[in-house]
Protein backbone atom coordinates (compact mmCIF):
# COMPACT_ATOMS: atom_id res chain seq x y z
CA UNK A 1 0.00 0.00 0.00
CA UNK A 2 1.30 3.13 -0.85
CA UNK A 3 2.37 5.69 2.03
CA UNK A 4 -0.22 8.18 3.26
CA UNK A 5 2.16 10.38 5.65
CA UNK A 6 5.03 11.35 4.74
CA UNK A 7 7.53 9.31 6.76
CA UNK A 8 9.99 12.32 7.41
CA UNK A 9 7.01 13.77 9.42
CA UNK A 10 6.23 10.84 11.59
CA UNK A 11 7.32 11.09 15.56
CA UNK A 12 9.88 8.50 16.81
CA UNK A 13 8.12 5.83 18.69
CA UNK A 14 10.83 4.84 21.77
CA UNK A 15 11.03 0.89 21.45
CA UNK A 16 10.57 0.23 25.28
CA UNK A 17 7.64 2.56 25.43
CA UNK A 18 4.10 1.02 25.92
CA UNK A 19 2.25 3.90 25.34
CA UNK A 20 -0.71 4.32 23.10
CA UNK A 21 0.07 5.62 19.69
CA UNK A 22 -2.29 7.60 18.03
CA UNK A 23 -2.36 9.34 14.32
CA UNK A 24 -4.88 12.50 14.68
CA UNK A 25 -6.85 13.22 11.04
CA UNK A 26 -9.14 16.15 9.96
CA UNK A 27 -11.38 15.33 7.15
CA UNK A 28 -13.08 18.21 4.92
CA UNK A 29 -13.96 19.68 2.05
CA UNK A 30 -10.86 22.48 3.17
CA UNK A 31 -12.09 25.20 0.76
CA UNK A 32 -10.07 26.80 1.69
CA UNK A 33 -7.74 25.90 4.83
CA UNK A 34 -8.15 28.11 7.77
CA UNK A 35 -5.87 28.56 10.75
CA UNK A 36 -8.70 27.31 12.18
CA UNK A 37 -7.98 23.84 10.82
CA UNK A 38 -4.58 23.85 12.13
CA UNK A 39 -5.45 25.49 15.33
CA UNK A 40 -7.96 22.25 15.93
CA UNK A 41 -4.92 19.87 15.31
CA UNK A 42 -2.72 21.56 17.56
CA UNK A 43 -5.15 21.81 20.60
CA UNK A 44 -5.84 18.10 19.67
CA UNK A 45 -2.10 16.78 20.18
CA UNK A 46 -1.78 18.92 23.62
CA UNK A 47 -4.90 16.89 24.98
CA UNK A 48 -3.74 13.70 23.95
CA UNK A 49 0.11 13.88 24.92
CA UNK A 50 -0.39 16.07 27.84
CA UNK A 51 -3.20 14.94 29.33
CA UNK A 52 -3.63 11.25 27.81
CA UNK A 53 0.08 10.73 27.93
CA UNK A 54 0.04 8.76 24.06
CA UNK A 55 2.33 9.19 21.63
CA UNK A 56 1.29 11.15 18.87
CA UNK A 57 2.64 9.48 15.65
CA UNK A 58 1.45 12.57 13.21
CA UNK A 59 -1.05 14.73 12.12
CA UNK A 60 -2.86 14.62 8.85
CA UNK A 61 -5.40 16.80 6.54
CA UNK A 62 -7.31 14.68 3.99
CA UNK A 63 -9.07 17.25 1.61
CA UNK A 64 -12.15 15.59 -0.09
CA UNK A 65 -12.34 14.85 -3.55
CA UNK A 66 -13.68 15.74 -6.74
CA UNK A 67 -16.32 13.26 -6.91
CA UNK A 68 -18.40 14.82 -3.68
CA UNK A 69 -19.64 17.69 -5.85
CA UNK A 70 -20.37 20.18 -3.57
CA UNK A 71 -21.66 23.31 -5.50
CA UNK A 72 -18.69 25.99 -5.16
CA UNK A 73 -16.39 23.30 -4.61
CA UNK A 74 -12.61 24.15 -5.82
CA UNK A 75 -10.53 21.90 -7.91
CA UNK A 76 -9.24 18.99 -5.71
CA UNK A 77 -5.81 19.95 -7.33
CA UNK A 78 -6.13 23.26 -5.86
CA UNK A 79 -7.51 22.26 -2.33
CA UNK A 80 -4.69 20.14 -1.59
CA UNK A 81 -1.87 22.55 -3.14
CA UNK A 82 -3.38 25.06 -0.51
CA UNK A 83 -3.69 22.27 2.96
CA UNK A 84 0.41 21.47 1.84
CA UNK A 85 0.92 25.42 1.35
CA UNK A 86 -0.86 25.94 4.79
CA UNK A 87 1.44 23.06 6.14
CA UNK A 88 4.58 23.23 5.11
CA UNK A 89 6.32 24.82 8.00
CA UNK A 90 4.89 22.06 9.95
CA UNK A 91 7.50 19.55 12.01
CA UNK A 92 4.40 17.27 12.37
CA UNK A 93 0.85 17.74 10.24
CA UNK A 94 0.77 16.66 6.53
CA UNK A 95 -1.60 16.49 3.64
CA UNK A 96 -3.35 13.01 2.58
CA UNK A 97 -4.05 13.15 -1.31
CA UNK A 98 -6.16 9.80 -0.97
CA UNK A 99 -9.54 11.12 -1.82
CA UNK A 100 -8.31 13.81 -3.99
CA UNK A 101 -6.72 10.82 -6.14
CA UNK A 102 -9.80 9.03 -6.07
CA UNK A 103 -12.04 8.81 -9.24
CA UNK A 104 -15.30 8.02 -6.09
CA UNK A 105 -16.18 9.42 -3.14
CA UNK A 106 -14.69 7.84 -0.25
CA UNK A 107 -16.15 7.89 2.79
CA UNK A 108 -14.32 8.98 5.66
CA UNK A 109 -14.37 5.96 7.51
CA UNK A 110 -12.81 4.45 4.20
CA UNK A 111 -10.22 7.10 4.52
CA UNK A 112 -9.40 6.07 8.22
CA UNK A 113 -9.56 2.64 7.65
CA UNK A 114 -6.66 2.93 4.97
CA UNK A 115 -4.60 5.48 7.13
CA UNK A 116 -4.95 3.08 10.17
CA UNK A 117 -3.83 0.04 8.20
CA UNK A 118 -0.67 1.88 6.33
CA UNK A 119 0.48 3.29 10.02
CA UNK A 120 0.08 0.09 11.61
CA UNK A 121 2.02 -1.74 8.45
CA UNK A 122 4.61 0.76 8.94
CA UNK A 123 5.27 0.85 12.56
CA UNK A 124 4.59 -2.91 13.39
CA UNK A 125 2.70 -1.31 16.50
CA UNK A 126 -1.28 -0.73 17.12
CA UNK A 127 -2.62 2.36 15.67
CA UNK A 128 -5.17 4.37 17.07
CA UNK A 129 -7.17 6.97 14.77
CA UNK A 130 -8.55 10.21 16.31
CA UNK A 131 -11.21 11.85 13.86
CA UNK A 132 -10.48 15.66 14.85
CA UNK A 133 -13.13 17.96 13.71
CA UNK A 134 -15.46 20.84 15.11
CA UNK A 135 -19.09 20.44 16.09
CA UNK A 136 -20.77 21.34 13.47
CA UNK A 137 -19.85 18.04 11.73
CA UNK A 138 -20.51 15.37 14.39
CA UNK A 139 -24.16 17.09 14.59
CA UNK A 140 -24.41 16.78 10.41
CA UNK A 141 -23.95 13.11 10.53
CA UNK A 142 -27.67 12.77 11.53
CA UNK A 143 -27.73 13.46 7.44
CA UNK A 144 -24.85 10.68 6.76
CA UNK A 145 -25.86 7.14 5.13
CA UNK A 146 -26.33 5.51 8.79
CA UNK A 147 -23.90 2.83 7.70
CA UNK A 148 -21.14 5.37 7.14
CA UNK A 149 -21.82 6.87 10.51
CA UNK A 150 -21.50 2.95 12.36
CA UNK A 151 -18.14 2.13 10.19
CA UNK A 152 -16.68 5.45 11.90
CA UNK A 153 -17.01 4.80 15.01
CA UNK A 154 -15.85 1.51 14.60
CA UNK A 155 -12.79 3.05 12.49
CA UNK A 156 -11.55 5.91 15.20
CA UNK A 157 -13.11 8.20 18.04
CA UNK A 158 -13.70 12.19 17.81
CA UNK A 159 -12.14 14.85 19.31
CA UNK A 160 -14.84 17.24 19.12
CA UNK A 161 -14.24 20.91 19.15
CA UNK A 162 -17.34 23.58 20.21
CA UNK A 163 -17.77 25.74 17.66
CA UNK A 164 -20.62 28.82 17.83
CA UNK A 165 -21.59 28.39 14.37
CA UNK A 166 -23.22 25.08 15.59
CA UNK A 167 -25.25 26.35 18.02
CA UNK A 168 -28.04 26.81 15.63
CA UNK A 169 -28.32 22.91 15.18
CA UNK A 170 -28.87 22.39 18.67
CA UNK A 171 -26.12 21.09 21.22
CA UNK A 172 -23.94 18.07 20.99
CA UNK A 173 -24.58 16.37 24.42
CA UNK A 174 -28.27 16.68 23.20
CA UNK A 175 -27.92 15.02 19.94
CA UNK A 176 -28.27 11.47 19.44
CA UNK A 177 -24.96 10.68 17.78
CA UNK A 178 -23.48 11.28 20.96
CA UNK A 179 -25.88 9.26 22.93
CA UNK A 180 -24.96 6.63 21.38
CA UNK A 181 -21.34 7.09 21.15
CA UNK A 182 -20.26 8.79 24.37
CA UNK A 183 -17.33 6.44 25.17
CA UNK A 184 -16.40 7.64 21.22
CA UNK A 185 -16.36 11.54 21.19
CA UNK A 186 -14.62 13.70 23.32
CA UNK A 187 -15.17 17.27 23.93
CA UNK A 188 -11.99 19.97 23.24
CA UNK A 189 -11.45 22.86 25.59
CA UNK A 190 -13.43 25.43 23.77
CA UNK A 191 -11.71 28.66 25.62
CA UNK A 192 -9.73 28.70 22.13
CA UNK A 193 -12.73 28.36 20.07
CA UNK A 194 -13.79 31.11 17.13
CA UNK A 195 -15.77 31.07 14.33
CA UNK A 196 -12.73 31.14 11.37
CA UNK A 197 -15.14 29.05 8.40
CA UNK A 198 -13.94 28.56 5.08
CA UNK A 199 -17.24 30.09 3.59
CA UNK A 200 -16.24 33.30 5.86
CA UNK A 201 -12.81 33.42 3.67
CA UNK A 202 -14.74 32.76 0.22
CA UNK A 203 -17.46 35.44 0.81
CA UNK A 204 -14.52 37.96 2.18
CA UNK A 205 -12.63 36.98 -1.14
CA UNK A 206 -15.85 37.65 -3.29
CA UNK A 207 -16.06 41.10 -1.89
CA UNK A 208 -13.01 41.86 -2.22
CA UNK A 209 -12.52 42.21 1.62
CA UNK A 210 -9.30 41.12 3.15
CA UNK A 211 -8.53 37.41 4.51
CA UNK A 212 -4.85 38.27 5.87
CA UNK A 213 -4.83 35.84 8.93
CA UNK A 214 -7.54 33.63 8.53
CA UNK A 215 -5.28 31.36 6.41
CA UNK A 216 -1.59 31.49 6.09
CA UNK A 217 0.35 33.81 3.74
CA UNK A 218 1.07 31.67 0.89
CA UNK A 219 -2.71 30.03 0.86
CA UNK A 220 -3.57 33.78 0.63
CA UNK A 221 -1.04 34.12 -2.42
CA UNK A 222 -2.01 30.81 -4.02
CA UNK A 223 -5.86 32.29 -4.57
CA UNK A 224 -5.07 35.15 -5.53
CA UNK A 225 -2.79 33.81 -8.13
CA UNK A 226 -5.27 30.97 -9.14
CA UNK A 227 -8.07 33.47 -8.73
CA UNK A 228 -10.03 31.39 -6.40
CA UNK A 229 -13.28 31.99 -4.98
CA UNK A 230 -14.08 35.16 -7.62
CA UNK A 231 -17.93 35.36 -8.41
CA UNK A 232 -16.44 35.49 -12.25
CA UNK A 233 -14.44 32.27 -11.75
CA UNK A 234 -17.45 29.56 -10.59
CA UNK A 235 -16.14 25.91 -10.23
CA UNK A 236 -17.49 23.20 -12.18
CA UNK A 237 -19.62 20.94 -10.64
CA UNK A 238 -19.11 17.36 -10.98
CA UNK A 239 -21.59 15.27 -13.22
CA UNK A 240 -24.11 12.88 -10.37
CA UNK A 241 -21.77 14.04 -7.50
CA UNK A 242 -22.34 12.43 -4.14
CA UNK A 243 -23.47 15.80 -2.29
CA UNK A 244 -26.42 15.75 -4.22
CA UNK A 245 -27.61 12.28 -3.89
CA UNK A 246 -26.78 13.04 -0.10
CA UNK A 247 -25.92 16.46 1.44
CA UNK A 248 -23.51 14.72 3.51
CA UNK A 249 -21.63 11.04 3.67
Amino acid sequence: MMSVLPRDKLSQIPQDSDSEVVVLVECGSFNPVTVFHLLLLELARDVIEREEGMIVLGGLLSPVGDAYGKPGLASSKDRLKMCELATQSSTWITVCSLECNSEVFLPTWKVLMMVREDLCAYTNRTVHVKLVCGEDLVLSMSKWVPENVENLFQQASLLVMPRSSANSNGNLLDADIYKRNPEKIKLLDDSLAFNVSSSEIRNRVSEDRSIKYLTSDPVIQYIEQRRLYHESEKPEISENPYWFKHSGQ
